[in-house]
C-alpha cells in the first residue's frame, strides 16, 4: 500500500462531500462571465472528485492548475463584478496549491496534513459555491 493511499482515502471522503455543483449550462443570452463560471464549475467538480492513490498529489496539482486557469477567465470576464467572491475563492485555491506543493516536495503525506488538505479542498468548494451564488444573472 502506497504511503499516500490511507491518508488520501480520508481526504477523498472529505473532499467529495455532496455539494450542489451540478446544474444547467449557460444560455445564449447570459453574460460572458456565465460561460467562464460554467468552465470553472467543471474544474472544481474535477478537483473535488479526484480518487487519490499513490499519484494523488500529481492529480491534485493538475486539478488546481485547471481551476486557476478557469478562474483567470472568470476574473477577466467579470471585470470588477464578483470581486470579493473571486478573491475569496482564489485565496482558498492558493491554500490548496501551497499544501499540495509541500506534500509533493516531501514525497509523503501524514494524517494531519491529509486532514488539513481535505478541509482546504472543502473550503475551496464552498468558496466556489459562494461565487456561483453571487452571479444571479447566470443559470448554472
Amino acid at each position: 500500500m502506497s504511503k499516500f493511499v490511507r491518508p488520501l482515502r480520508a481526504l477523498t471522503v472529505a473532499a467529495v462531500i455532496p455539494i450542489a455543483l451540478m446544474g444547467t449550462a449557460c444560455g445564449d443570452d447570459e453574460p460572458q462571465v456565465c460561460s467562464s463560471l460554467e468552465d470553472l464549475k467543471g474544474s472544481v467538480v474535477e478537483l473535488r472528485s479526484i480518487d487519490f492513490n499513490g499519484d494523488g498529489a500529481t492529480e491534485l496539482e493538475q486539478a488546481v492548475d485547471a481551476v486557476e486557469k478557469d478562474l483567470a477567465a472568470v476574473r477577466d470576464a467579470a471585470d470588477e463584478e464578483l470581486g470579493t467572491e473571486i478573491a475569496r475563492f482564489e485565496s482558498s485555491v492558493e491554500e490548496v496549491g501551497a499544501s499540495i506543493q509541500k506534500i509533493a516536495e516531501s514525497g509523503e503525506i501524514d494524517t494531519a496534513s491529509g486532514k488539513a488538505l481535505a478541509a482546504q479542498v472543502v473550503g475551496a468548494v464552498e468558496a466556489y459555491d459562494a461565487l456561483e451564488a453571487a452571479a444571479p444573472d447566470c443559470d448554472l
